[in-house]
């Protein structure tokens, strides 16, 4: 799931689109430990904004990825939720209607300045082809990736996977953020 705010004159409009290694310690000698690699995308739809990007996929270059337990997630977990259900609310609602969207800007601002503020698992930016890991993972947990920065004044891009229960080795995940 992510969430794109695009900056329309002085107000933020949100649109929900869909649903390097900085980590613990590594395990015992003997035991197996499970990693995430993952890749954050921009991928341009038949409406790109630019003559040429349509169906086109590049990557997110140098962008932060945050990694959060299950625990520490909680907050997060449940603000992600309540976005949902706010932007749910402000798709249902009347064009002029803007108070809907002015909630789910703050929701978004929130979580924002959550992820970016709390010490998470581990924390890492992306390399030339969007591509991200975090090693030395305990199998069977469950985990949090959270992919957000402010994007070229446009406005916070939030993208979002709960991943796990991990298996031992590697599990991937793709963020994308369709345009």
């Amino acid at each position: 799931m992510h969430l794109r705010l695009y900056k329309i004159s002085s107000l933020l409009l949100a649109v929900v689109l869909f649903g390097e290694n900085c980590l613990p310690q590594a395990p015992p000698e003997g035991k197996q430990s499970a990693e995430i690699e993952g890749e954050v995308l921009v991928q341009y739809g038949e409406r790109a904004p630019f003559p040429g990007y349509a169906g086109r996929t590049f990557p997110k270059k140098n962008f932060p990825v945050y990694l959060f337990g299950w625990q520490e997630s909680g907050w997060i977990r449940h603000m992600l939720n309540k976005l949902e259900k706010d932007t749910e609310a402000a798709k249902k609602a009347k064009p002029q209607d803007l108070d809907k969207w002015w909630i789910v800007q703050k929701r978004v601002e929130d979580i924002h300045k959550g992820v970016t503020t709390v010490t998470p698992s581990g924390h890492t930016k992306t390399d030339e082809k969007g591509r991200f890991v975090f090693k030395n993972l305990k199998p069977g947990e469950k985990y949090l990736v959270v992919a957000t920065d402010i994007v070229y004044e446009e406005g916070i891009l939030l993208l979002y996977q709960i991943v796990g229960p991990l298996k031992p080795g590697k599990n991937e995940v793709r963020l994308v953020d369709r345009i």
